[in-house]
C-alpha cells in the first residue's frame, strides 16, 4: 500500500508544471525563447503544444510535443510522442513502437493526507487518456538549422475507440535536444 502515496507524488510530478500557453504556435519563426510547436486535431478535438523537440540516438528520431495546464488545483499534462526507426533526413516514415498520446490529471485539491493520496492517483489514473500512435505517418519535411518540421497523421485500422483515435493535420516544428 506504500506504493500509492509514491505514485501520487509523481502523478503530482508528473503534472504541476504550470501553464506555459504563452510559447510559440505551430509554424513560429524561431527566437531565443522559442520551445517549438506542433499542433493536430485528434478525435475531431484541436490540441496545440506548447513545447516540441527532437532527438535522435543512433538512427532512431523521438519526437516529443507536450503541454502543461493548471486551473486552480487541478494540473494536467498533455505528451504526444512519435518514435521513427531508420531515421535519415527530410522523407516519409511510420512512427514505431512508443508512439502514443498521454493525457494525465490530477486534482491536488483532493489530496488532504497520506490517507486518500493513492485514492486520488489512482482517480486520476482512471481518468487518464492513452492513445497508440504505431504506424502513425510522419512526414519530415526539412532539418537543418537545429529544427525538425513536418507532419504527422494517423488513421486507426479499426473502429475509434478510448485508446484509438485518428489524428488529423497534425504540424510540427520541432527544436533538436541532441
Amino acid at each position: 500500500m506504500k506504493i500509492l502515496p509514491v505514485l501520487a507524488l509523481s502523478l503530482l510530478a508528473l503534472t504541476s508544471c504550470g501553464s506555459d500557453e504563452a510559447s510559440a504556435s505551430a509554424g513560429s519563426s524561431g527566437g531565443k525563447s522559442d520551445k517549438g510547436s506542433a499542433s493536430m486535431q485528434i478525435g475531431g478535438q484541436a490540441w496545440t503544444a506548447t513545447r516540441a523537440s527532437a532527438r535522435q540516438k543512433d538512427k532512431r528520431l523521438k519526437l516529443e510535443f507536450t503541454r502543461s495546464d493548471r486551473v486552480g488545483s487541478v494540473s494536467q499534462r498533455d505528451s504526444t510522442t512519435l518514435s521513427l526507426r531508420d531515421y535519415s533526413g527530410p522523407g516519409t516514415y511510420k512512427a514505431g513502437t512508443g508512439s502514443q498520446f498521454v493525457r494525465v490529471g490530477i486534482d491536488t485539491g483532493k489530496v488532504v493526507d497520506e490517507e486518500n493520496a493513492g485514492a486520488v492517483a489512482l482517480d486520476a489514473l482512471g481518468d487518464a487518456v492513452m492513445l497508440m500512435l504505431m504506424e502513425a505517418e510522419v512526414i519530415i519535411t526539412s532539418d537543418e538549422d537545429g529544427w525538425v518540421e513536418g507532419t504527422y497523421s494517423y488513421a486507426p485500422p479499426v473502429e475509434p475507440s478510448k485508446m484509438i483515435q485518428p489524428v488529423e493535420g497534425g504540424v510540427f516544428r520541432a527544436l533538436r535536444k541532441d
